[in-house]
């Protein structure tokens, strides 16, 4: 099979604004391919099936690829793990979560912080962390240099209400993701960073100053750093 035929092979039917030639002209200009995860290569803990099989396609080709979530309740060791539990071998250089663009985020455009306060899971926390970060405490009275609000599973409401404080106090405000709910395979709704965001900006008026995770096209900015 010819690789522009491959990208192809198996949609009986696709919608491109292209016609098919300029179509498979575009696709053989692809060198790089950065894939969300919840919801696009898998649903909970459930593989697709298309997955493999698209992924062995993508390297047959040449085309390299890295998975981006914006899910940052995990670490990237978490992922990794997961990745393999699925089926999928990969390495810590394919994957970026929303915590670790918040991260190169802070590092490229606020210098200045070092101290922060964060809603966010154990794993999350100590990527930050371990990226040089001091984690704030809930200290009344007290600001740090920057407000993060994640997707946190582990979310108590003190720590919740202490957020919505500094964000009432102006401090430099980051949200990871926009998501509202997170796509699971469980009947549940899992709310998300952009509903934490909701509850705040309905106890104080404020926005994020900026969302990190998809749609935001500067998500893919690291990805296109490093290759």
């Amino acid at each position: 099979m010819k690789a522009n035929d491959s990208l192809t092979a198996g949609c009986a039917n696709w919608i491109s604004p292209l016609d098919r030639e300029r179509l498979m002209e575009a696709c053989r200009k692809v060198r790089h391919v950065a894939l969300d995860m919840d919801g696009t290569i898998y649903m909970g803990a459930t593989l697709f099936p298309f997955t493999l099989p698209f992924l062995e396609m993508l390297e047959a080709n040449g085309i390299g690829y890295s998975f981006l979530t914006n899910n940052p309740t995990r670490s990237i060791a978490d992922y990794l793990v997961k990745l393999e539990r699925l089926g999928i071998k990969t390495g810590p250089d394919k994957m970026y979560t929303t915590a670790v663009a918040a991260i190169d985020y802070l590092k490229a455009n606020m210098s200045g912080v070092r101290k922060i306060f964060a809603l966010g899971t154990p794993s999350m926390l100590a990527e930050f962390e371990a990226a040089g970060f001091e984690i704030a405490p809930v200290e009344t009275g007290v600001l740090p240099d920057a407000l993060v609000v994640a997707f946190d599973t582990t979310l108590e409401y003190p720590r919740l209400c202490h957020a919505a404080w500094l964000a009432s106090k102006g401090v430099p405000y980051i949200a990871t993701n926009p998501d509202r709910v997170c796509p699971t395979d469980q009947p549940t709704v899992l709310v998300d960073c952009g509903s934490l965001c909701s509850a705040i900006e309905y106890a104080t008026g404020r926005l994020p100053d900026i969302v990190i995770g998809k749609p935001n096209p500067d998500m893919l900015s690291g990805i296109r750093h490093r290759y």
